[in-house]
């Protein structure tokens, strides 16, 4: 049985440090100016213990079109290491490294290295050690956007090789800056047995019919808007079909947001700060327990939620609360061999109120109030008047990179948080008022 077996990864955006709301001790600020280098580092010996045949990386090697000196030598490095293994590399640029010249130029000496051109699609033939032709077709980017439709140009010349089509896309027919193609279309290409995708930076596989169509996501997420382990992907084929497909875990340094509700109602809810530092700490040893292997740390943005008697305090003292409670956690986790660092913490509690139900019996006021908080999330007219009323300081969250850490991320979840909190706030301003009655 002819066998194929290769790495598809893409995104790394090598070289940018990752995005702490705090001043770091040095050497936490150390491995997260790393970060994105021992990801890519990571990725080539993963290569190298799974003797695969070669890497593909699906754009944005590289944050910018300048790429830094740096950057370019440990590339090269990685590069030179794989050849030593007798591992290839294809290569495109994506929209923060379009293809130039001088990149070129600089990897002319890197045998195991095919970078793709930007201006046709290119088709390089490679012979695996077990004797399966492989194809891969790809097209580079030409400027920081690009509205060619390149995969229409994606026609292998012969089908009984095992076809890879590489390309750098939102995957989104109407977005003309990041090469426009749908799904449908890539599926209608026949000959291609597997689309390596990159630009989204959260890996999923989209599609497991052939043609197969996979994001592999970023290998290293640099803010909390990437949270969660992140991977390169590992593929495995016979003749022309794919046999395996496997995330291996690259990210030396995992994201997390992780919502705490201290609602009165759970039996273990905090009465006070020390106790709501235990629940905490708490749930710091869950996460250590679970991912310790090959992590370097682990950077927190903690949500607390919920209805509880900490309220008033959280509000009123908001800043002198928050900062004890991070250095609380920051002290106790700093030393540990994978090391937790709590970059922030948000409050979204409310005072504990009566159930709507029991205040509707009360007045129909409440009622209209919790009428209209329904409205507000199922009619979209009225959903997209309160997005624009909250004004530029928010974003609506999207998959890709373009993530503004100068703005406040809004999806779904949040939003509908937000409403819940308007209603709670006009429950409480009534209630408030009657009592002043």
């Amino acid at each position: 049985m002819r066998k194929c077996k290769f790495i598809h990864a893409a995104d790394l955006h090598l070289g940018t440090p990752l995005q702490s709301s705090y001043n770091l001790p040095e050497e936490l600020s150390k491995i997260l100016q790393e970060a994105t280098y021992d990801a890519l580092e990571g990725i080539c010996d993963l290569a190298i213990y799974h003797d695969v045949d070669f890497i593909i990386f699906s754009g944005d090697v590289f944050d910018q079109e300048a790429r830094s000196i740096r950057a370019l030598e440990f590339f090269k490095k990685q590069i030179n290491k794989l050849k030593e293994n007798k591992i290839f590399v294809y290569m495109i640029g994506g929209n923060h490294d379009p293809i130039n010249k001088e990149t070129i130029s600089f990897f002319k000496d890197c045998e195991n290295l095919w970078i793709f051109g930007s201006d046709k699609a290119e088709e390089k033939d490679f012979l695996t050690k077990d004797n399966l032709l492989v194809r891969v077709i790809g097209q580079s980017y030409r400027s920081r956007a690009d509205s060619r439709k390149m995969a229409n140009c994606f026609n292998p010349v012969d089908d009984f090789s095992f076809n890879i089509g590489v390309v750098h896309t939102q995957l989104d027919p109407h977005n003309n800056n990041y090469v426009p193609c749908s799904l449908t279309e890539l599926k209608s290409k026949k000959d291609i047995d597997y689309w390596a995708l990159g630009h989204i930076h959260k890996g999923k596989i989209i599609s497991d019919n052939k043609p197969t169509v996979v994001y592999p996501g970023t290998p290293q997420g640099r803010h909390v808007g990437e949270e969660g382990p992140r991977y390169c992907v590992l593929v495995t084929a016979e003749d022309k079909n794919i046999k395996d497909i496997s995330f291996l875990l690259t990210s030396p340094v995992i994201w997390y947001e992780i919502e705490v509700s201290i609602d009165e109602s759970y039996k273990l809810a905090p009465k006070n700060i020390v106790e709501l530092e235990e629940l905490l700490i708490s749930k710091i040893e869950e996460i250590n327990d679970i991912n310790k292997k090959n992590i370097k740390g682990h950077m927190i943005r903690w949500v607390i939620t919920g209805k509880t008697s900490l309220h008033e305090q959280l509000e009123e003292q908001q800043d002198e609360v928050k900062e004890k409670i991070l250095d609380t956690l920051r002290r106790k986790f700093l030393s540990e061999d994978s090391f937790v660092w709590s970059d922030s913490i948000l409050f979204r509690t409310n005072k504990p109120l009566p159930s709507v139900e029991k205040l509707k019996k009360q007045s129909e006021i409440f009622g209209y109030l919790d009428e209209l908080a329904r409205e507000c999330l199922t009619d979209n007219s009225l959903k997209n008047e309160i997005i624009k009323e909250l004004g530029e300081v928010w974003e609506w969250e999207s998959d890709h990179e373009n993530y503004n850490e100068d703005r406040l991320q809004l999806n779904e979840e949040i939003l509908s948080a937000l409403i819940e909190q308007a209603k709670e706030h006009s429950i409480e301003s009534l209630l408030e008022r009657r009592e002043k009655n």
